[in-house]
């Protein structure tokens, strides 16, 4: 599907700021392509609904790779699933599963020297992959938010970026991500850059979960610390944490106000 389903309000260069330069803490073509990254995602959710707990937990792991191509003034990434697993568990209900027999195809997805994504083709997932892995999310989370220029120990930037998963119910996350390049460490013999990252984020559920309509709306914050090496030009490692709380309606059922709590860590890891 070529519809644009991630916009970032902050996502190019501002009016009158330099492009994206050989020294530039970019995305640019990266010295090693493709690149293969391992992804693990866990997430627990709980509803207390008339005294009754509701406790939701989601996992999932793969191995994801990038084969990147220059193009106009970005690149166009390739993301392939090489494998999958993963599984959704619900206390009131029955449990799902994924594995690599519902891999999803390519998809490609246009990336800015800051990090801004625009899907050009997006394969079809069936419903419980998306429902675990995420839509759209599922991608946006291999690109980390970059100055887009020469940046020094202390530089911040901030990135305003909304997302759009239609995989099941959709979901609408807006974010505001406040980023600050904190300097440097080795690892493995090599030097890497650090960028801490505050994100503060409210979403909006909407849809139908087994012929009931379900309403959600939460806010929350989370920390990502992510490690760039500037010499080959790729994310190393990037690590997220976060809670959300909000509630949750069912309109067909009279059902209003349920708390609703939301934990979740995203591992994004380079294996080449």
């Amino acid at each position: 599907m070529a519809a644009m389903l991630v916009s970032a309000c902050a996502g190019g260069p501002a009016t009158g700021s330099p492009a994206a330069g050989d020294g530039a803490l970019a995305w640019r073509m990266p010295a090693v392509n493709p690149v293969t990254y391992a992804v693990a995602d866990t997430s627990t959710i709980n509803m207390n609904m008339s005294g009754m707990n509701i406790d939701v937990n989601v996992r999932a792991a793969a191995t994801v790779e990038i084969a990147f191509a220059e193009q106009n003034d970005g690149l166009v990434a390739t993301v392939s699933y090489i494998t999958l697993s993963g599984e959704f568990t619900n206390s009131m209900g029955p449990s799902m599963t994924v594995d690599e027999s519902m891999k999803p195809g390519p998809a490609v997805i246009a990336v800015g020297p800051r990090g801004a994504l625009t899907v050009l083709q997006k394969p079809e997932m069936a419903e419980t992959v998306a429902e675990i892995l995420g839509d759209v999310s599922g991608y946006q989370r291999l690109f980390v938010r970059l100055p887009g220029r020469n940046a020094t120990t202390g530089t911040v930037w901030v990135d305003t970026v909304e997302t759009t998963d239609a995989g099941g119910m959709t979901s609408t996350t807006r974010q505001i991500i406040t980023s600050r390049l904190t300097g440097d460490t080795t690892v493995n013999g090599r030097r890497l850059q650090v960028i801490r990252s505050d994100i503060a984020a409210t979403v909006r559920i909407s849809g139908s979960n087994a012929g009931v309509e379900v309403l959600q709306n939460l806010t929350g914050t989370s920390n990502a610390t992510t490690l760039w090496d500037a010499q080959r030009r790729v994310m190393v490692e990037r690590i997220e944490s976060g809670t959300m709380t909000g509630s949750m309606d069912l309109p067909g059922m009279g059902v209003t106000g349920v708390p609703v709590t939301a934990q979740s860590r995203q591992m994004v890891r380079l294996q080449t």
